[in-house]
């Protein structure tokens, strides 16, 4: 018998993500429901307005560092973390996974690898907004690390950058 972490049946490619990767992310927004998008983004969202999407995509690798999953050539996740302006050494941070592609454990692996990369950005803190109807974000927030508040309407966390060992590598 195969012991269970040695079978991968699904090749999944975690990888920080740059400007040439605008088209994989918008794809990977624009087929997000409307429920996805409301959880989000915290208001209704039928379409992305062109800032949003140059916000998204507009990665500098410093202070707003994002990383993909992807699964045959196709964007399945993406999670970024965006550093505070007023506390240099704390980033929000954002994760999306397609549908089809949930319950696969890529919102934890895309997490871990924004934590390899916050340590070498100085980051030492994340922090999180989550929208209280979001159970299954809840839970896997909490399953992370952070430690979620209700504060005005919106569950809010915290916790050290670093959290998630062993931290996966990231592809070139």
């Amino acid at each position: 018998m195969i012991p269970m972490n040695v079978l991968q049946l699904d090749p999944i490619e975690v990888r920080q993500l740059g400007e040439a990767d605008g088209e994989h992310i918008e794809g990977l927004f624009t087929g997000l429901s409307d429920q996805d998008r409301y959880y989000r983004f915290f208001r209704p969202m039928p379409a992305y307005p062109r800032a949003v999407m140059e916000l998204l995509t507009g990665m500098d690798g410093i202070d707003h560092v994002a990383v993909g999953a992807f699964a045959d050539g196709t964007c399945a996740g993406v999670a970024r973390f965006i550093r505070s302006t007023r506390r240099p050494t704390v980033a929000e941070v954002a994760v999306s996974v397609a549908e089809a592609h949930r319950g696969r454990g890529l919102a934890r692996r895309l997490v871990a690898a924004l934590d390899v990369l916050a340590v070498d950005r100085h980051i030492e803190r994340f922090e999180i907004y989550v929208h209280p109807a979001n159970r299954p974000a809840a839970q896997l927030f909490r399953s992370l690390g952070f430690t979620l508040v209700l504060d005005s309407g919106t569950l809010e966390g915290e916790r050290p950058v670093g959290a998630i060992q062993p931290a996966p590598a990231l592809a070139a």
